[in-house]
């Protein structure tokens, strides 16, 4: 496994590279279902914080200790649910959601 990152360091790079966009991205999406408000805010909650703790869980898990995969999956669950929490808001609302267009 070690000689086929070594021999190609540039895709490992764009693969790190990706994986901390994707997080970063759940945090901000996260923050962004908080500020809009027309979801849960426990949505956005557990999208925001989980994101961080998965990240952190799994890269603390490989490199320290093992049982600190236990932090990446309440981190991975975290994310979930707070996907779930959303789409289930927004598949049961009797309401229709109309959007004004800005200005």
């Amino acid at each position: 496994m070690q000689a086929a990152i070594n021999a190609y360091p540039h895709v490992a790079a764009l693969n790190g590279l990706l994986i901390v966009g994707f997080f970063l991205g759940l945090i901000f999406f996260g923050i962004a279902t908080l500020r809009a408000g027309l979801l849960p805010r426990q949505t956005g909650i557990f999208m925001a914080i989980g994101s961080p703790l998965y990240m952190v869980g799994g890269a603390l898990g490989q490199l320290v200790f093992e049982a600190l995969w236990s932090v990446a999956v309440i981190g991975a669950l975290a994310i979930g649910l707070g996907l779930v929490w959303a789409g289930y808001s927004l598949w049961s609302s009797k309401e229709t959601l109309v959007l004004q267009p800005a200005g």
